[in-house]
This record gives structure tokens, C-alpha cells and sequence, in this order.
């Protein structure tokens, strides 16, 4: 596999509430890619939004106003640091990342609350990682 093809592989997908619009997470290249839907035509207009280390996954909210990414970092592994969720305006023109939130080290799992008032990421924190390393915490933890 060349470098080129590894900055765009692709790790999770989201599509917008209305369909029209889809969010791919290109954890190599440390990007989100902007996909535009048409019915059953899906158009990447080459445009990517700067994400945190690794975005590794990604939601939209119910109303589909605002996107997060969980920015997994250190190549998508724990190592102990902090990470962060990255947040998207997709309402904003142009369509861009507004804050970036500190959280635990590993963000993996990532998903907002039926009505998009909470969101809660989940965190490895060196769940895979044996137990005498210092960075291990079994099962792994949430924030909201």
C-alpha cells in the first residue's frame, strides 16, 4: 500500500439526517472528508476538515446541525495522553471545525443522546494494554 492510499483509508462513515450530506473519517491524514448525496449519487469534493490526531470515528447529531469526531491519537492506540472530540458546524458556511474537547486518552466509541442534548465518548485508556502498564484501565471509561 502506497503512503497516498493509507491518508485515505477510510475508518467510519456518517451519514446526515436528511441524507444529503455524509462524514468519513481519514484517520491517517489526521481528516474529515465532506461527501455531498444526491439520491443514489455520492460526490467528494475533495475538501477535508482538520481533525485532531487519528479521527478515528464520527457522528451527527439527531437534527444533523453539528458533527463530532473522536480524534483517537497516538496512530490509534492508547499511550497515556490526552485526546480529544473534535465538533463540526454543519450548519456553518463554510462547513468547519468549531473546538476541539479535551478528554481521556483512547476515544473509540462516539454517539449523542436520541434528542442531541448529550453525547458521551468512550475511552480505551489502555484497556488493551497488559495490566502492569501505567496507563491501563480496565474495561476502559466514558465521559460525557
Amino acid at each position: 500500500m502506497s503512503v497516498g492510499a493509507a491518508a485515505d483509508s477510510v475508518s467510519a462513515v456518517a451519514i446526515s439526517p436528511d441524507g444529503k450530506r455524509a462524514l468519513a473519517t481519514k484517520p491517517a491524514a489526521n481528516k474529515i472528508a465532506l461527501l455531498t448525496i444526491a439520491g443514489d449519487k455520492v460526490t467528494y469534493d475533495k475538501r477535508d476538515l482538520p481533525t485532531g490526531i487519528f479521527p478515528y470515528n464520527v457522528v451527527i447529531s439527531p437534527d444533523g446541525k453539528l458533527a463530532l469526531t473522536a480524534d483517537n491519537g497516538n496512530g490509534g492506540s492508547s499511550d497515556g495522553n490526552i485526546d480529544s472530540v473534535g465538533v463540526i458546524d454543519l450548519e456553518a458556511d463554510p462547513v468547519r471545525v468549531i473546538d476541539h474537547i479535551a478528554v481521556a486518552d483512547s476515544p473509540e466509541g462516539l454517539v449523542f443522546s436520541p434528542k442531541g442534548n448529550m453525547a458521551v465518548s468512550i475511552n480505551a485508556q489502555g484497556s488493551n494494554y497488559p495490566k502492569d502498564t501505567w496507563f491501563h484501565h480496565r474495561p476502559g471509561r466514558s465521559a460525557c
